[in-house]
């Protein structure tokens, strides 16, 4: 799942000058890297709230070449047919059958109900090969309080007589339960209906879900762990939701605007997971390796638990 990094050509004695050097890296050889087969990858996360339960089957792409979509991101890859992707738990197990709407393979909650504290089991087979991992659900925790306030919004008109609308921000707090090591993810979104005109005096109404960002202000992003702070009072990063898309547009009215945001608990495997997926670098040959963990044996990708709680802040 990761890049082999180009290897630099010594500066001092090929490069005495930067912009001497007509190249600063070199491809490794391909022959002189091990042979490996490509694995199954797996994604899944379950929760008490899932009103569907969804596994993603994948396979590893060869260690060299060009990296081909975002790093650590499936959106829009559909699963491949053919595997046996079983869920069990406490002596029952069920199948999780592939739907080409999601393009994951699925169960409803109805056939494993998502529990705190239980375990679960997750094995998948195909063409010869079987991988397995599990999870254990943690229990929720409570938002004890959101801090809302506005800021100047970002002006993206050409008109210097524009005033865009304010922005909103928000900072999450919780009380972390002391005693045990606890990770968290804090996330928001917008659910508004608005307005454009789509054609001379005519206009539609359109549903659009806007997401507020908490990884710019925190040395962890929107991912936090209680490690020496243990069990004090938790605060998240600010979170930001930007007026762009009322100021880039004037027709839009809102009808109405509903913020939501949540307070995740997961598992370490969930955090160390897409916490190393935020570290990733894209194919910068100057860039540190990124080690990406996977609880998945004989496989990559991982397989984790959450619980959330949610905050519905005042309509806008």
């Amino acid at each position: 799942m990761k890049k082999i990094h180009k290897t630099l050509l010594s500066l001092l004695t090929s490069c005495p000058l930067f912009f001497a050097c007509s190249t600063l890296v070199n491809d490794v050889n391909p022959d002189r890297l091990p042979k490996s087969d490509n694995k199954l990858v797996v994604h899944g996360y379950l929760s008490p709230q899932d009103t569907l339960l969804q596994v993603g089957v994948y396979v590893s792409s060869l260690v060299t070449g060009r990296n081909v979509g975002s790093f650590g991101s499936f959106f829009g890859v559909v699963s491949l047919e053919g595997a046996t992707v079983t869920l069990s738990n406490q002596n029952k197990s069920i199948g999780l059958i592939l739907n080409p709407k999601t393009g994951t393979y699925n169960a409803r909650p109805s056939q494993m109900p998502i529990l705190v504290g239980q375990t679960y089991n997750l094995k998948v087979t195909l063409n010869g090969q079987t991988v397995e991992s599990s999870c254990t659900v943690p229990a929720a925790v409570n938002i004890k309080e959101v801090r809302e306030d506005s800021i100047a919004g970002r002006n993206f008109s050409s008109d210097p007589k524009f005033v865009p609308p304010y922005d909103r921000t928000y900072k999450v707090f919780w009380q972390d339960p002391a005693g045990a090591a606890n990770y968290y993810r804090v996330a928001g979104y917008a659910f508004q209906l608005v307005r454009n005109q789509t054609a001379p005096n005519t206009f539609q109404n359109f549903p659009e879900i806007q997401q507020i960002s908490f990884n710019r202000d925190t040395r962890n992003g929107d991912l936090i762990s209680d490690e020496r702070n243990d069990g004090a009072l938790q605060a998240s990063g600010v979170g930001r939701l930007s007026s762009y898309f009322l100021a880039a547009n004037r027709n839009p009215i809102l009808a109405t605007r509903r913020v939501e945001l949540s307070l995740i608990a997961c598992e370490k495997t969930y955090y160390d997971y897409h916490r190393a997926v935020q570290n990733y670098d894209g194919d910068n040959p100057f860039s540190e390796p990124t080690l990406v963990p996977s609880n998945i044996k004989g496989g990559l990708g991982c397989f984790a638990a959450y619980n959330r709680s949610t905050f519905l802040a005042k309509n806008r």
